[in-house]
């Protein structure tokens, strides 16, 4: 598996009492494979997603990405693993706007510490092609679509080649058209690069597209509520 999450616990302080935000969860997501998850709001569906991407360390159990103890790492491991195992898209993509499409992937590689390579400028090139903006890969982000930038920030999620894709809500600030085209783009994605995908989602419509889809409810994960294998 390319991501696992093993009794995965996380809770805070609410009031005089204590939230279990996830309890005892257990998730394994396989390289090419897409899952999503769905529940209503405050049900810790971005909490999920920030454990499995280590950006929030659990209270107990074990996150393994790419074959990786995420809780053995310290430090400048840790952020290494992040940086080059799990590659993020978030709700709205968050592109800088002096920079042009295929910059904002070279910038993703360069954040590496190391000098951009032509390696890394034919891999923003395949990736932008993939993802439908082949031509437009010199526009900048106000030249382009709401569902045209969130492509961007999916092209620029998969330059480090990750083993892990984690999704929050990428359709949130999109029609249904255009949010219906990102989520079959993340699912054909998925299956091509190999990657584990997770997806959050509150549209059970567009979730169809997923190898599975589940629901986030009491800190646990239900049992399918479809599975599309």
């Amino acid at each position: 598996m390319s991501l696992e999450l093993e009794s995965v616990t996380l809770g805070y302080p609410d009031g005089e009492r204590r939230r279990i935000i996830l309890d005892g969860m257990d998730l394994a997501v396989a390289g090419g494979e897409l899952v999503a998850v769905t529940g209503p709001s405050g049900s810790g569906k971005s909490t999920l997603l920030a454990v499995a991407g280590t950006l929030t360390p659990p209270e107990s159990g074990r996150v393994v990405v790419g074959g990786v103890d995420a809780g053995s790492l310290r430090g400048g491991a840790a952020a290494r693993l992040r940086r080059e195992r799990v590659g993020f898209v978030f709700q709205q993509a968050n592109l800088l706007g002096s920079l042009t499409a295929r910059d904002q992937l070279l910038l993703a590689a360069h954040i590496g510490g190391r000098r951009v390579r032509a390696a890394d400028r034919a891999r923003a090139e395949e990736l932008l092609g993939r993802v439908g903006l082949a031509g437009k890969e010199g526009r900048r982000p106000h030249q382009l679509s709401g569902g045209e930038r969130q492509r961007v920030g999916v092209a620029r999620a998969l330059m480090s080649r990750p083993a892990v894709l984690l999704v929050d809500e990428p359709t949130s600030a999109l029609d249904r058209e255009r949010g219906a085209d990102v989520m079959a783009l993340l699912a054909e994605v998925v299956r091509e690069q190999g990657v584990a995908g997770v997806v959050v989602t509150h549209d059970l419509e567009n979730a169809s597209v997923a190898d599975r889809v589940v629901a986030l409810r009491d800190g646990r994960l239900t049992s399918p509520v479809r599975s599309a294998r």
